[in-house]
């Protein structure tokens, strides 16, 4: 639109002052309409740009509940009836933003990335496409419509090749146990806790793996996303081989010590085992940077992001 604008700018006027001049009082009333109509095409365009960018846009409304949406310059399938994550997609076009922000700075291309309570796949995708084929992306979803709607994704944007998906609910062991399913919430808040899952519910049986029994010995994993629903800690045991293994790994962990009580855990031993991991204590803010944080802030405050990283 700038260059067409320009090569009106350029067109030689009529009359004796004959300058290449827009502004001219003498310039013919043709092109100014036409400078005037360019102007208002640009201000249309501009608006349209800061739309499609800023916001998920549903491409289409497909049966059983679903809709194809584009999110983040992804093809993402979705839960009509989700009242949490779905809104956010669609309205902002990202799901926590000062998390999404960070997360992307952070990734590389060729990484390994680990996305434990997936949901849709939101984070599993944005990996993907950052890693790329000479990178590795695992997402752990338990739920089954969650999981469903997440493979749909993998597959519709081209990334099963180095993407690989999980049912199974990720603890501190290997075995078998119940997945509370809020019967309302549709795309969010599903426990392995009763106690986490407000209103109606309904139980459904799930297997669950620990991540050192799922990846074999020497695996390198440079990042780990961890929204578990109050199973942060036990997930957390039951990885001990790779924190040993991978020193540069790099956690996104949300810390809620409500629902870590819930879940018949100590939110204060769980922050010192992370500073026993030689992990120092970082949160992600509200504005999207990684700033230092204070345990009794973080033990007092309802959820946070910790930011995760040993100082090499």
């Amino acid at each position: 639109m700038g260059q067409l604008k320009e090569w009106i700018k350029r067109i030689p006027l009529v009359g004796t002052l004959g300058r290449w001049c827009v502004g001219c009082l003498r310039l013919p009333f043709r092109a100014l309409d036409l400078v005037e109509r360019v102007n208002r095409i640009e201000v249309a365009v501009d608006r349209i740009e800061t739309t499609v960018r800023g916001h998920g846009r549903i491409v289409a409304n497909l049966a059983d509940n679903t809709a194809l949406a584009h999110v983040q310059g992804l093809k993402v399938f979705l839960d009509t009836r989700d009242r949490s994550v779905t809104p956010h997609l669609l309205l902002d076009g990202e799901w926590e933003s000062w998390v999404t922000k960070v997360f992307l700075k952070t990734l590389r291309e060729g990484m390994t990335v680990v996305d434990v309570g997936a949901n849709v796949g939101y984070y599993t995708l944005l990996a993907a496409r950052a890693v790329g084929p000479h990178g590795k992306v695992f997402g752990f979803e338990p739920e089954p419509r969650n999981f469903e709607l997440m493979r749909r994704s993998v597959e519709a944007n081209g990334f099963n090749a180095w993407t690989t998906l999980s049912s199974k609910a990720v603890a501190d062991r290997a075995g078998a146990t119940q997945l509370h399913i809020f019967v309302d919430g549709y795309g969010a808040s599903h426990s392995l806790f009763a106690e986490l899952v407000p209103g109606a519910k309904r139980h459904i049986p799930v297997e669950t793996i620990s991540l050192d029994d799922f990846f074999a010995g020497g695996t390198r994993i440079d990042l780990v996303k961890l929204d578990a629903e109050g199973a942060e800690a036990a997930i957390w045991r039951g990885m001990k081989r790779i924190l040993e293994e991978n020193p540069h790994i790099t956690f996104f962990l949300e810390f809620a010590s409500g629902h870590l009580r819930a879940a018949g855990e100590n939110p204060a031993s769980f922050l010192q085992d992370m500073r026993r991991a030689g992990f120092p204590l970082r949160r992600i803010s509200f504005t999207g940077k990684v700033v230092d944080a204070d345990e009794k802030d973080v033990l007092e405050s309802a959820f946070e992001t910790l930011f995760l990283r040993r100082e090499m």
